[in-house]
């Protein structure tokens, strides 16, 4: 089913402009793409502070897995590679082992403030 547009209500997330530059001309996986794109969607809509997206909302994310079916593979599992590719790559900051209680965090410098102030604190890395 072709998409038939945007309509005159329809909402925007802000990107921060090197999406479209330097890391779209790197990305070279498609679940690393789909992700960040969904995972900076998802931290928009945040409003508590810090602006983290745990593993689990990512995995239970609908539109994802189901964009990530069309890989043929485990949608889950195509999450999880996609996270490790953008963590790798920058784009998005891990805290804590891969699990229920890992977030991920925007690599800008509310991210990276949030993400020391979580290693200080002793919470679970």
């Amino acid at each position: 089913m072709p998409f038939t547009g945007f309509t005159n209500n329809t909402l925007y997330t802000p990107v921060p402009n090197p999406i479209f530059g330097p890391v779209l001309e790197q990305i070279e996986d498609l679940a690393e793409l789909k992700v960040t794109l969904r995972g900076l969607w998802l931290l928009h809509r945040k409003k508590a502070s810090p602006r983290a997206v745990p593993l689990e909302e990512f995995l239970g994310d609908r539109s994802l897995l189901r964009g990530l079916a069309i890989l043929g593979k485990d949608p889950a599992e195509e999450v999880r590679r996609g996270l490790k590719l953008a963590v790798r790559r920058g784009t998005f900051l891990a805290h804590g082992a891969d699990g229920p209680g890992q977030l991920f965090l925007l690599n800008a410098e509310a991210g990276r403030r949030a993400l020391a102030r979580m290693k200080q604190s002793g919470e679970q890395e």
